[in-house]
């Protein structure tokens, strides 16, 4: 079955419409698809970079801590009488220093 001329020029004017909405629409489709992979993305990097700032500020901490957990006797710190106090104003006093060593650097 036949169109008529005029009729089959007007369908194909239409289908050439439809097609180019099609193309603008999966266009955007794939913009939208990018930007929600930027934002995605942004917020992986902020929460990475925490990480690693609270990393860096419990890092040197871990250190004492892992000396002074030792099962060795001669540590004369152990001993004392305050050592469990000096240790964490030691601990305290590392993470005042990293942190303002950071905040020097822009980082918080």
């Amino acid at each position: 079955m036949l169109l008529p001329r005029g009729n089959a020029q007007a369908l194909g004017d239409q289908l050439r419409g439809i097609n180019d909405e099609i193309e603008s629409l999966a266009t955007q489709a794939s913009e939208l698809g990018t930007l929600i992979f930027n934002l995605i993305t942004h917020r992986t990097n902020s929460s990475m970079q925490t990480l690693a700032l609270i990393s860096v500020v419990f890092l040197p901490i871990t250190f004492v801590a892992g000396v002074y957990g030792t099962n060795f006797d001669n540590l004369p710190e152990l001993h004392w009488h305050l050592g469990y106090t000096y240790f964490w104003l030691l601990c305290a006093g590392i993470a005042v220093v990293v942190m303002l060593l950071m905040r020097r650097m822009v980082a918080f």
